[in-house]
């Protein structure tokens, strides 16, 4: 008896409650706040732990159907920040849907977070969809002149706005994320930005400003100094227009960027007017631009070739713009010659010419690697169902094959191959390895293929990922490939088949 008694105390034994308070404080920091406070009716060990956490995460919303319910939300936040150890609060994320409803306590419990010296702040504030509210909350002014905060991450929806008081700002600030969705003025977005970012190292901007208006230019002017990553993945298209086909309201955005550190950029979506001053240590590139075409809107075209005029120094490019590959532009424009680069991606989409790559293999003397790729769908001639954004990040996870597009026209697309007529210098000197991305063994595929083959006079490795090709037909190609001319004898030529 007495040995089964022992065993059945081993068996509801509570190990976890014995662990040291450090490790049950990081344990209960991975949950909700809601779901930490209840802790506290585990056991009398765990009755105050959950006011020791050092990581906040609290929920409010406006219930449809109850009036008091955000009353009762508020009181719980409240309750929380009042009942709390006073030790200082590392992380504070903050998610409100209906914001209408707690104008009052957001200030609060933000500033409350601030007061207790907190490092990482989230924000991310809605009004009720389908509200007809038009007030306007403004992020308290202690969010700019804390000394401790060092992550920032803001959603700024339309009745939401953060405007600095002065220059002077965010002296600890290291990452800011901020997303902006319809905003009420697009200054405010602006003054947003206006700051001297003394210890900014990170910085991403995304969302959409929708429709300007005719007399709003957005002006965005950013200045910082230790600023090392910089992305912009926001657009400025209508609500009532998501698929405006002339980039929406990108012609009435300018970005100037004063970053003497910055090492990586990267653009998405906004083919806005780019300036970037001191950007010596500018190392990486990554340009994405999905259905932009010269013949919609040519001051895209002149654009895009500034802001290549400001890149010039970088080592590793990666491209998506079949702007660039645009017979309609492809000899107005004299490409700048990217000594440095060693490391070109280039992502061409099914309307785009093969134009665009000896003009880059020209302006890149000092190349090493190749990824080419030429099968990426474009909306303006029927994107794959399963691939609305023509999102190439996973080669596996799509359809190449555009055939299968309902609005798939092959005779407005231009395939055709025309090889320069002088090879460029890094094709016989320096470029190593090629990774050819989406093949379909078309002829002007197969053309510009073999092209590279026969005057890579230091090729090492050339690597073929197919697109809807069986084994037996791999095997056909790699027979017609063992016969092409090639110009290194130690180039060896791997094919990779996709994933079943």
């Amino acid at each position: 008896m007495g040995s089964n008694s022992k065993l059945f105390k081993a068996c509801i034994e509570d190990r976890i409650s014995g662990l040291p308070d450090a490790i049950l404080f990081h344990i209960i920091s991975l949950l909700e706040t809601r779901d930490a406070v209840k802790t506290c009716l585990l056991s009398h060990r765990w009755n105050n732990v959950w006011t020791y956490v050092p990581n906040l995460e609290v929920y409010v919303s406006s219930p449809k159907y109850d009036s008091d319910e955000h009353v009762r939300q508020a009181g719980f936040v409240d309750r929380v920040l009042l009942f709390r150890n006073l030790s200082n609060i590392h992380k504070f994320s903050l998610i409100c849907l209906g914001i209408e409803d707690y104008f009052d306590r957001i200030d609060a419990w933000v500033c409350t977070a601030i007061r207790r010296n907190v490092v990482e702040l989230n924000l991310d504030l809605y009004t009720t969809p389908s509200n007809s509210y038009e007030g306007c909350l403004k992020l308290p002014t202690s969010i700019f002149i804390c000394k401790t905060l060092v992550v920032l991450k803001l959603i700024l929806t339309d009745h939401v706005i953060a405007i600095p008081p002065n220059s002077s700002c965010f002296p600890s600030l290291k990452y800011l994320d901020v997303q902006v969705y319809y905003p009420v003025a697009v200054d405010t977005v602006a003054k947003l930005f206006s700051c001297c970012f003394s210890a900014l190292e990170d910085l991403i901007i995304h969302g959409n400003l929708g429709r300007l208006r005719d007399d709003e230019v957005l002006n965005l002017t950013i200045s910082a100094p230790k600023l090392k990553r910089l992305q912009i993945k926001f657009c400025a298209v209508p609500e009532d227009d998501p698929y405006a086909t002339d980039g929406g309201y990108e012609y009435k955005i300018f970005v100037n960027a004063n970053a003497p550190n910055l090492e990586k950029f990267n653009v998405e979506y906004l083919l806005a007017s780019y300036s970037l001053k001191n950007v010596k240590s500018l190392s990486t590139v990554e340009l994405k631009f999905k259905g932009l075409h010269a013949r919609e809107n040519l001051y895209f075209a002149d654009r895009i070739h500034k802001l290549f005029a400001e890149i010039v120094n970088v080592k590793y490019l990666s491209i998506l713009a079949s702007i660039v590959g645009d017979p309609d532009i492809a000899y107005q424009y004299a490409m700048p010659r990217f000594n440095n680069l060693n490391q070109l991606e280039l992502r061409l989409q099914t309307c785009c010419s093969w134009q665009s790559l000896p003009i880059f293999l020209n302006a890149s003397p000092n190349l090493e690697y190749l990824l080419l790729e030429n099968n990426i769908n474009c909306r303006a001639h029927g994107a794959h169902i399963d691939d609305p954004d023509g999102d190439i990040d996973d080669p596996d996870k799509y359809d190449y094959d555009s055939d299968n597009s309902d609005n798939y026209d092959e005779d407005d697309l231009v395939h055709e191959w025309f090889p320069p007529e002088v090879v460029p210098i890094c094709l016989l000197s320096c470029l190593k390895t090629i990774y050819i991305r989406g093949f379909r063994g078309r002829i002007d595929e197969m053309e510009v293929a073999g092209y590279l083959l026969k005057h890579g006079k230091v090729l090492n490795k050339v690597t073929i990922h197919t697109s809807n090709f069986c084994q037996e037909s791999v095997m056909e190609l790699w027979q017609i490939f063992s016969r092409l001319p090639r110009g290194s004898k130690t180039c060896e030529i791997e094919w990779i088949l996709p994933k079943l």
